[in-house]
């Protein structure tokens, strides 16, 4: 057996010892023999999950981020890190984080959902539509208060970008800065037309 496989079978080992603990109540015992495993083989991402619910179980919510933050680095796509990571970030106080890879673990939702997981996803779907919304109202706040002269088309391309839809602006609006650009074009032409008329008097003066 080469080393990478001893190392392997030892880590596996122990986490077996960690489930043993677990299941006997002894959450101490069981995240001291996670740590040890996942020292040995960091490349097992059960592990590192296993490592942060018995953190989380113990009040460490910083320690359960770190570690499901090793279950990514092995999975970095993987929907049930994903989702615990969001669950840890709003448990810490960071919101809009969570908000975020709530948003993450969503768009890699498998096909079949297992039962116990649905009450998670349903509370994803509704705090990343919160923190979507809560975005796009910050956006408007900013763009207000800088003054910015926003047109419909700008602010659907900002909303679309996050996901959101906004009503057609009113039709009185449309015509209003409809008959704004005509009346700009009307007068270029007649600028342009004048520009012209001197230019010919010009020349046949010279003439």
């Amino acid at each position: 057996m080469d080393l990478n496989a001893a190392h392997s079978t030892r880590a596996r080992a122990l986490e077996a010892e960690a489930d043993q603990a677990a299941g006997r109540g002894d959450a101490g015992a069981a995240r001291r023999l996670l740590e040890q495993a996942v020292a040995i083989d960091a490349n097992r991402s059960e592990a590192w999950l296993k490592l942060a619910a018995m953190c989380r179980a113990a009040s460490d919510l910083q320690a359960a981020l770190a570690a499901v933050s090793g279950a990514l680095r092995v999975e970095p796509l993987g929907f049930v890190p994903l989702m615990v990571k969001a669950s840890l970030l709003d448990a810490v106080g960071r919101g809009d984080e969570a908000g975020e890879h709530y948003g993450y673990a969503l768009a890699q939702i498998p096909e079949q959902v297992p039962a116990h997981l649905e009450p998670m996803v349903a509370h994803a779907r509704q705090r990343h539509e919160t923190h979507v919304a809560a975005a796009a109202q910050r956006l408007a706040a900013a763009a207000d208060a800088a003054g910015e002269a926003r047109s419909p088309v700008s602010r659907a391309m900002s909303c679309a970008r996050l996901g959101l839809t906004i009503p057609s602006p009113p039709i009185s609006i449309i015509q209003a800065s409809a008959s704004a650009n005509s009346t700009i074009v009307r007068t270029s032409r007649g600028w342009r037309r004048s520009k012209r008329r001197r230019t010919r008097r010009g020349r046949i003066s010279s003439g």
